[in-house]
């Protein structure tokens, strides 16, 4: 469960790919964020329903359990207005990814920096 009274961010990340995982969470706690991290879409589930509150997602499009959309509709769900951060080794001209990401949601394509995974939350964010 998240600290309700933390004034730092707080982003849900979630990727299939323990080393990608560990790279998204160290980038986002420098950035000042609270990470909760999820390995698969079945974990979010979970992790929405006890957090008090998810400001940002940043979830990988294609999960090995699941697809990142998907994700993002069940945070969205329980938690409105939090924004999403896709990320993919394909190309946002996929038809797979031009089809689940809406105009509110940013696309960041593999590989990218981490100045640019910060820059990419906080424009999900506004």
């Amino acid at each position: 469960m998240t600290d309700p009274k933390s004034r730092n961010p707080v982003a849900l990340v979630v990727d299939d790919d323990p080393d990608m995982l560990v790279t998204l969470v160290r980038c986002l706690e420098s950035a000042g964020y609270h990470v909760l991290a999820a390995g698969s879409g079945d974990e979010v589930e979970r992790m929405a329903a006890e957090a008090d509150r998810i400001d940002v997602l940043v979830t990988d499009m294609y999960l090995g359990d699941g697809w990142g959309g998907q994700v993002a509709f069940r945070v969205q769900q329980t938690h409105p207005g939090s924004g999403v951060v896709f990320i993919s080794g394909h190309t946002r001209e996929d038809p797979v990814l031009r089809h689940g990401i809406q105009d509110h949601m940013v696309f960041l394509e593999k590989p990218f920096t981490l100045d640019e995974l910060a820059e990419a939350v906080l424009r999900a964010r506004s």
